[in-house]
C-alpha cells in the first residue's frame, strides 16, 4: 500500500487505516509518534479517522492527539499542486492547538482546506502515477504479446515443418510398399508358373510320358516281329538225330558234313544247338 502523504509504501508494522474512509497512513505522516503508536495500536485501529475524515465531520473536536503536520508557509496553502510528503511537512508544535483554535491567525489551516488539498494533491499524484503504470504495463504488455506471437510464429513455423516432413516420408514409405508388393505379385506369378511346369513335365499325361509309350510300343512290336521270325526260321530248320557219335568226335563237325552230303552248304552260325 501507498501512503496519500508521503507516496512511499506502507509496511506493516507502520499501517494506520481510517475507519471512516478506509484509506491507509503512515502514522509517521498523521504527526502520531512511535510510542504512541504502540501504546494505543488497539484503540487506534478500532477508531481512529484520518484529518480529512475527521476535519468533515467535527472540524473543532479533536481529542485523539493526532494532529496533522503543519505546511512549511502559510503563503503556500493555496497552492494547488504543493507537495504533501513527510520530508516537506514540518512536525507540529506545542502551540498546534492555539492555532487552529485561534481566532484569525494567519498560521494555521482548517481541516476543509487541508483536505481539499490533499485531494488535490492525491488526484494529480494518483493521476500521474496511473497513467505512468499504464504507460509502462501497456509498454510490457505489448512487448509479451510480441514475443509470444513471435514464438508463437516459430512453432507454427517448426510443426509445419515437420509435418511436411512426416507427409514426405508417408508418401515415400507408400512408394517403397508399392513396390514391395508389385515384387511381390511378380515372384508369385513366377512361382506359379514354375510350378505349372514342373508339374507338366512331371504329370501322366506329359510328352515324355507320351515318348516312352510310344518307344515301349515300338519294342514290343519288334519283339512280336522277331518272334514270328523265330517262328518262320523253324519251319526251315533241319533236326538231324540218330547218328552214332564217337568218342573224339566232333558234333558240328558230323553236322556240317551230313548236310553237305545232302547238297546243303552250312555254317557253323547257322547251327542253332548241338
Amino acid at each position: 500500500m501507498i501512503c496519500p502523504a508521503c507516496e512511499k509504501p506502507i509496511g506493516d508494522r507502520e499501517l494506520l487505516r481510517c475507519t471512516a474512509c478506509n484509506k491507509c497512513y503512515n502514522f509517521q505522516c498523521v504527526n502520531i509518534s512511535v510510542s504512541y503508536y504502540q501504546a494505543n495500536l488497539q484503540n487506534l485501529r478500532r477508531l481512529w479517522q484520518c484529518p480529512e475524515c475527521n476535519g468533515k465531520i467535527n472540524t473543532r473536536r479533536r481529542g485523539d492527539s493526532t494532529p496533522i503536520r503543519r505546511l512549511p508557509d502559510a503563503a503556500s496553502a493555496g497552492a494547488p499542486d504543493m507537495d504533501m510528503s513527510c520530508e516537506e511537512i514540518e512536525p507540529a508544535t506545542e502551540n498546534a492547538a492555539t492555532h487552529r483554535t485561534g481566532s484569525g491567525d494567519s498560521d494555521s489551516i482548517t481541516y476543509d482546506k487541508f483536505a481539499e488539498l490533499m485531494d488535490k494533491k492525491l488526484e494529480y499524484k494518483l493521476g500521474t502515477k496511473i497513467d505512468s503504470l499504464k504507460c509502462i504495463l501497456e509498454g510490457k504488455l505489448e512487448a509479451m504479446i510480441s514475443k509470444f506471437e513471435s514464438n508463437l510464429t516459430n512453432i507454427s513455423d517448426t510443426l509445419s515443418t515437420h509435418l511436411q516432413q512426416a507427409c514426405d516420408d508417408i508418401i515415400s514409405l507408400n512408394k517403397r510398399l508399392l513396390t514391395v508388393e508389385l515384387e511381390n505379385q511378380q515372384l508369385r506369378s513366377d512361382l506359379s508358373a514354375a510350378n505349372a511346369n514342373h508339374n507338366a513335365a512331371a504329370g501322366p499325361g506329359s510328352e515324355q510320358d507320351g515318348t516312352i509309350a510310344q518307344l515301349q510300343e515300338s519294342i514290343a512290336e519288334l519283339r512280336s516281329d522277331l518272334n514270328e521270325r523265330e517262328q518262320s526260321a523253324l519251319l526251315t530248320d533241319i533236326e538231324i538225330s540218330g547218328i552214332p557219335e564217337l568218342d573224339g568226335e566232333s558234333p558240328l563237325h558230323i553236322v556240317m558234313a551230313v548236310a553237305k552230303k545232302l547238297g546243303t552248304i552250312l555254317e557253323e552260325r547257322d547251327i542253332v544247338s548241338l
